[in-house]
């Protein structure tokens, strides 16, 4: 008796994985890492960071008729982590939806 019933669970768990893959084959999933978005902020930040060590850290500033003794690798780094943040704040906000790929049935 036991073998009957085994053999009749069988093919309902099987028919039930099925319906699970086919379910999480179609449903759409986000990029996440790979959205070019997150690419872009993480390459500002870190433009971003090393302007501003390069700002602290670097030579002593001379008085030039551009930037009129302003510290502008400081100014330019806060801006692009700045940036960075609002680029990182846009993708988790709307990520973008990946569709799955078509099925061969």
């Amino acid at each position: 008796m036991r073998s009957t019933e085994m053999n009749e669970q069988q093919p309902a768990q099987q028919s039930e994985q099925k319906a699970e893959q086919k379910a999480e084959q179609k449903a759409p999933h986000t990029a996440g890492a790979f959205d070019i978005r997150t690419f872009i902020a993480g390459l500002m930040g870190l433009f971003g960071l090393i302007l501003i060590g390069a700002g602290l850290f670097g030579p002593e500033r001379t008085a030039d008729s551009v930037t009129e003794g302003r510290p502008i690798n400081i100014g330019v780094g806060i801006a692009l982590l700045v940036f960075a943040a609002a680029m990182q704040g846009w993708a988790m906000w709307r990520p973008t939806v990946v569709d799955a790929p078509a099925s061969e049935e």
